[in-house]
C-alpha cells in the first residue's frame, strides 16, 4: 500500500473517530472539501503546511499521521460474526432500543436481529447497510474494532444501495483491466460467483472486504453514508472514463 494511501486512511481514521465530518476538518484545516477528499483517498500528496493545518485540527501530530499504516487484512468470517454481534447490540442498546422495536425499523423478522447479535449470523453486506441506517450509524463502523457507540451520521446523508456498490467494484475492475478470472484468483473465489454478484446484488461482508482489498479501496467510500457533496466526488473517482 502507498504512502499516500497510508496517510489518507489514517487521517479519515482519526477524523471519523471525533464525529467529525470531511466538510468540517477541511474548514478548521483552511483548505477546501474537494481537496481533503482527494489526500484522504490517496490521490494527491499535501505540502507540509497543510498537513500540519490537518494534524492541528485533529489534534494531532504530523509524526503520527506519517507513521501510522493501513490495515488491509480482511478479519476470519467467525472473527466477524463476533465484531458484528457485540457493535449491533452495543449500539441498539445505546439507542434504547428492543430487538423487537430494531427489526421493525429494518422490516426483518426479530428471530434473524437475536441471531445477528448471538453471533451465529453475519450480515449480507445489504442487510449490514439497513441495519446501519436503523441504527442512525456507518456501516463500517459496525464491522470495525473499537466501535464508539456514542457516533452518529450527519445530518441529511444517504445510505448506498448494494447494487450501486457493485457497479464500483466492476467499473474500478475494467478500469484497472482485471480479468474477471484474475479478480477471482486474487480473491480466491470463482468467476461465477462475480457474475452472480453483479446480478443479484448479494454479496458478502468477507467477500467485499477481500474485493475491496484486490482493488486498494477503502471500504468507507463504497459502503458509508454520504453527502450529495461527497457523492459527487466519489462519482468522479470511481468512474474517471466518465469524467471524460
Amino acid at each position: 500500500m502507498s504512502t499516500l494511501k497510508d496517510l489518507g486512511y489514517t487521517i479519515r481514521k482519526i477524523r471519523k473517530g471525533k464525529g467529525v465530518t470531511q466538510a468540517e476538518l477541511a474548514k478548521k484545516a483552511g483548505i477546501g472539501v474537494p481537496t481533503m477528499n482527494f489526500i484522504e483517498n490517496g490521490k494527491t500528496s499535501p505540502r507540509l503546511e497543510t498537513l500540519e493545518a490537518i494534524a492541528e485540527a485533529l489534534d494531532t501530530s504530523v509524526p503520527h499521521l506519517m507513521t501510522h499504516q493501513l490495515d488491509t487484512t480482511v478479519p476470519h468470517k467467525q472473527d466477524l460474526k463476533v465484531r458484528v454481534a457485540r457493535n449491533v447490540r452495543d449500539r441498539r442498546e445505546y439507542l434504547g432500543l428492543s430487538r423487537r422495536e430494531m427489526a421493525e425499523r429494518v422490516g426483518f423478522v426479530q428471530q434473524y436481529i437475536t441471531k445477528v447479535e448471538g453471533g451465529t449470523r453475519l450480515l449480507l453486506l445489504k442487510n449490514l447497510i439497513r441495519v446501519s441506517y436503523a441504527l442512525e450509524t456507518q456501516p463500517t463502523w459496525l464491522i470495525s474494532d473499537g466501535f464508539d457507540v456514542s457516533f452518529s451520521v450527519p445530518d441529511e446523508v444517504r445510505y448506498p444501495e448494494t447494487t450501486e456498490v457493485m457497479e464500483i467494484l466492476e467499473a474500478q475492475r475494467v478500469y484497472r483491466k482485471l480479468s474477471i478470472f484474475k479478480m477471482g484468483t486474487v480473491t480466491g473465489h470463482g468467476s461465477a460467483i462475480w457474475y452472480n454478484m453483479l446480478r443479484s446484488g448479494n454479496i458478502s461482508i468477507v467477500v467485499f472486504l477481500q474485493i475491496c482489498r484486490a482493488l486498494s479501496l477503502d471500504p468507507e467510500d463504497l459502503i458509508d453514508a454520504r453527502s450529495s457533496e461527497q457523492d459527487e466526488i466519489l462519482a468522479k473517482m470511481f468512474f474517471p472514463n466518465a469524467a471524460r
